[in-house]
């Protein structure tokens, strides 16, 4: 009797074979730049609940400048490098909203030299063309008016050229601080009823909602803070429960 010694069973193997073959809508998986690990754990994760709307606090870039012993430019440049790949992974799991917070109106006390750096990446991160390719439509949320003009139009720029795009929504915070947005809210408030827009009765959570700089986005299901801090870092304060 003939005996097959050829043994073809492999982790790659069984996570094509086994994984993506018996559910084909989940093709995604053989996407070839995923290592067989990223690609086992996706599958996986996709059967449980998916969260439809996730927001990362991103926070760290000086401590990973110090131990990395890179400038805080670099260090930013990775930092929307790692944006990127977790839109990637996030349009792989079929999360349709991702919010995170680029900058808050406290680096405005950092050096010129830091700001420039940061804006700077955040600029190149929203010339790659790719994500207009992956279907990603950007929005901004924040106290846009403390932007430079070049800045302000960088971003215009951004949201007009993927306004039409529906694969998944990327919603950056810049020049933004929870504080700040509840006080902008509570003014909209106070110059509505100044102005007879309003009466205190018409007061409500629904009404303060609408104030928030990022409606008409829903509260995130899930927050994540990259840094392995435990705290908000003063990021949607309102939106968080």
């Amino acid at each position: 009797m003939e005996t097959n010694t050829t043994n073809n069973w492999s982790w790659d193997n069984f996570v094509k074979n086994v994984l993506c073959l018996t559910h084909p809508e989940k093709s995604w998986i053989l996407d070839e730049s995923m290592t067989w690990t990223h690609r086992f754990c996706a599958q996986v994760l996709s059967y449980g609940e998916i969260p439809k709307h996730v927001a990362f606090i991103l926070d760290g870039n000086r401590r990973y400048s110090k131990k990395n012993c890179i400038s805080m430019q670099q260090s930013y440049a990775k930092g929307f490098d790692k944006i990127f790949e977790t839109i990637q992974w996030c349009l792989r799991l079929g999360i349709e909203e991702v919010t995170v917070n680029t900058s808050t109106l406290n680096n405005f006390n950092k050096t010129q030299e830091e700001i420039d750096a940061l804006f700077d990446e955040i600029k190149t991160f929203l010339k790659r063309d790719i994500l207009n390719e992956l279907g990603v439509c950007i929005t901004f949320f924040g106290n846009i008016s403390t932007l430079p003009d070049d800045m302000v139009k960088v971003l215009e720029k951004s949201m007009l050229m993927t306004k039409q795009n529906n694969k998944i929504s990327l919603n950056i915070a810049i020049s933004y601080t929870g504080h700040d947005e509840l006080t902008n809210a509570f003014n909209q408030i106070s110059n509505g009823i100044k102005n007879n827009d309003l009466v205190e009765s018409d007061l409500s959570v629904e009404i303060l909602n609408k104030c928030m700089y990022t409606y008409p986005s829903p509260p995130p299901d899930l927050l994540v803070c990259t840094s392995g801090e435990t705290k908000l870092s003063d990021f949607m304060l309102w939106q968080v429960n």
